[in-house]
C-alpha cells in the first residue's frame, strides 16, 4: 500500500465559510480522484495532526482578519 501524506499547502482553502473545517473540501477532492482512478484500495491518505492543527489555526486567524475588515 502507498501512503500519501498531505500537507498544509495542499489543503489550505481561502473560502469565506467559517462554519465548517474548510480543508475537508480539498480532502474530498483528493479522495474522489483516487476513486475515479481506481487507486482507492491501493493508497492510504495520511494527514498528520500538526497539519490539522495548523489548518484550523489558519482558519481562525482568517476569520478574525475578516471581522476586522
Amino acid at each position: 500500500m502507498i501512503s500519501i501524506i498531505l500537507d498544509t499547502n495542499l489543503l489550505y482553502s481561502k473560502s469565506n465559510n467559517y462554519t465548517i473545517a474548510r480543508f475537508t473540501e480539498k480532502l474530498e477532492d483528493v479522495i474522489e480522484q483516487l476513486e475515479v482512478n481506481d487507486f482507492y484500495d491501493k493508497v492510504k491518505v495520511v494527514i498528520p495532526q500538526i497539519v490539522v492543527n495548523e489548518l484550523l489555526k489558519q482558519q481562525i486567524d482568517d476569520g478574525y482578519a475578516a471581522i476586522k475588515l
